[in-house]
């Protein structure tokens, strides 16, 4: 069996100016998770790559998008039909902007937040950021 790895699950592209200077969402995930990059994979599910089995899986991180989940594009629908079975398995799980709206988008938010809150990467956010919010 492969090592499990942290996914970031990236949904789209920063803007064309701003990736040459700071690099793109992913990056910046990357860069802020502290993990030897050779723990992290990422899949661009908007290029339509597969996401991977959850037993290949020790967390994930749903990055930003330019796009809107109530556009329901084929790509975000799967996404969206993923993260239940994430929250099932207990992988833990962080979505931000795109993705934190995509992670409650279909589920009942309560049950949402109280598997989050309580993953190891929600834990590193609160540590690091002294805060853990949904706006």
């Amino acid at each position: 069996m492969k090592p499990q790895k942290i996914v970031i699950v990236k949904t789209g592209n920063s803007f064309p100016s701003i990736i040459p200077v700071l690099g793109n969402f992913e990056d910046w995930i990357a860069r802020e998770l502290g993990q030897d990059p050779q723990e992290i994979q990422v899949i661009n599910v908007e290029q339509h790559q597969p996401l991977p089995r959850l037993d290949a899986v020790k967390g994930v991180v749903i990055a930003g998008s330019h796009a809107m989940v109530t556009q329901n594009l084929d790509w975000s629908l799967e996404l969206e039909a993923w993260i239940p079975k994430l929250i099932q398995k207990k992988v833990p799980l962080l979505g931000i902007c795109y993705g934190q709206a995509i992670e409650a988008s279909g589920q009942d938010p309560s049950q949402v937040l109280d598997q989050v809150v309580e993953t190891p990467v929600a834990a590193m956010v609160l540590n690091r950021f002294g805060t853990l919010a949904s706006v």
